[in-house]
């Protein structure tokens, strides 16, 4: 009864356009497992093509329990799929973790097939919930779960966030990591890597100021680099992406990482999905050269809205103007950037949105090396500042977590908006997934690079001129964003 299975459900539509990444939940999950000496599987719905069948082959053999990790969205619903295979199947706990089942364990628990939730940050808390569940002790006094008794939910005291520096190593031979190498920025066998956890700012629309209270904690530099090296050793490995929600938080940090980078000869490429543009204002040509000498080829940027009055709603803390001059200042660099854009919040009209379509135009013109991501259509996320500000904008919240497998960022959440406006925000979101070269430099697929070669033209006229009166090419992704 020392076995134990972890899930990472299907993604849904993202996983029909971008291959995989790693599943770095799961394995933080597995890491203080192994080292306690538990037979740990890994299952990948996106990467096992017959997981159903290997999911019914193993739990004959009576494993303690089935971890399974879930965000908002899609990926409810295949672990839900999973969780009820389980459940007819075998006598295992079934036990879920994640963003979603930490800020809903309640609802979370009135699902039949879930008897446990393991909220917020797992390593620890998972482990001693299996000790308690092996050895039949009491799990009333363990931390940062949920549970039934008696037919109510009891939730315990949060756990105390970890020291990051504390955790074993991660367990890569659970995986065929090749499977999650990826491209991306134009690299080639890219594969990811955290090196923090949370975000200090308070961003609207984020889940972070809830889930991780705003609270950043980092890995020392030295880990870092002995984390990277042995990837580099061990898998050959030589382009990472840090998937750190702010990885820019502090700067002599970010310095101290990049000169060991340089100090012990690693010759990677890598790329950084959190930055901030108040971040990027405040660094001076040394840090910037710097990273670039280390062999940082992509920036990762939120900017969300072009709109002041936008961006001071959703507590943003930067400006239009900001955002321009930094991507001035990065123009003299060779790093790939992608800015982040989202329209649709609360109360933003056509004079907001095309505020946004001009800004990513500018940014583009003014930067060889600027992209911009697609522009997602605003999700009202659990528990966030404002959420409530879109409930009372008439946002019908979902009431079971069946319901919120529906919640995917390729669906429209409809509040108080007019139908020309919903239709505007799908026509552009449509629109800026092929306004310049990011499908070339991260899909693998040929067909989906050509579509979005032969389409980048038309979509930088619609974005430029605003024009979406007439677009037949919607038709394409009528079955894929609704």
């Amino acid at each position: 009864m020392n076995t134990i299975l972890l899930i990472h459900p299907f993604d849904g539509v993202y996983n029909d356009v971008m291959p995989p990444t790693l599943p770095l939940a799961v394995l933080s999950v597995a890491a203080p497992l192994v080292k306690e000496g538990y037979n740990v599987k890994i299952i990948d719905q996106r990467t096992d093509k017959d997981w159903e069948k290997e999911l019914k082959d193993f739990i004959k053999k009576e494993p303690l329990c089935v971890g399974i990790t879930s965000m908002t969205g899609s990926q409810i619903k295949f672990a839900l799929e999973a969780s009820k295979i389980v459940k007819e199947n075998s006598s295992a706990y079934v036990i879920w973790g994640g963003v979603h089942a930490s800020l809903f364990p309640k609802q979370t628990l009135e699902n039949k097939y879930i008897d446990f939730v393991v909220i917020k940050e797992g390593e620890n808390t998972f482990l001693k919930l299996i000790k308690a569940l092996q050895n039949k002790k009491t799990i009333e006094k363990i931390k940062g779960i949920a549970y039934k008794k008696q037919n109510k939910v009891i939730i315990t005291p949060e756990r105390e966030f970890t020291d990051l520096n504390n955790f074993p190593e991660l367990p890569y031979n659970l995986i065929d990591i090749k499977k999650y190498t990826h491209k991306s920025f134009k690299q080639k066998e890219v594969i990811d890597i955290e090196t923090s956890r949370g975000c200090p700012y308070a961003c609207g629309f984020c889940y972070n100021s809830i889930y991780n209270k705003s609270y950043w904690r980092s890995m020392k530099p030295e880990n870092v680099v002995k984390n990277i090296k042995k990837l580099i050793k061990e898998y050959n490995i030589k382009s990472f992406y840090f998937i750190d929600d702010n990885f820019f938080v502090d700067q002599d940090r970010v310095n101290k990482i990049m000169s060991l980078i340089i100090k012990e000869n690693l010759n990677i490429t890598f790329g950084c999905q959190g930055a901030r543009i108040d971040t990027l204002d405040r660094m001076i040509p040394e840090d910037l050269s710097l990273l670039e000498k280390a062999g940082c080829k992509f920036l990762q940027i939120g900017v969300e809205s072009g709109s002041d009055r936008m961006l001071k709603l959703i507590n943003k803390l930067i400006t239009r103007e900001q955002t321009i001059r930094v991507n001035k200042k990065l123009s003299n660099y060779s790093f790939l950037v992608l800015y982040n854009f989202i329209c649709g919040f609360p109360t933003e009209n056509k004079e907001d949105l095309f505020e946004t379509t001009s800004l990513i135009y500018k940014l583009l013109k003014d930067n060889k090396h600027a992209m911009a991501g697609p522009v997602y259509i605003y999700k009202p996320y659990p528990a966030t500042p404002l959420y409530n500000v879109a409930i009372s904008q008439g946002f019908k919240e979902p009431q079971k977590l069946e319901e919120w497998a529906n919640f995917d960022w390729t669906k429209i959440s409809e509040f108080n908006q007019t139908k020309e406006m919903l239709k505007l925000f799908k026509r552009i979101m449509i629109t800026s997934i092929c306004i310049d070269d990011k499908i070339e430099s991260q899909s693998e697929s040929f067909i989906y690079k050509t579509a979005a070669k032969i389409y980048k033209p038309i979509a930088r006229f619609r974005i430029r001129h605003n024009f979406y009166n007439f677009m037949p090419e919607s038709f394409l992704l009528k079955n894929k964003i609704n």
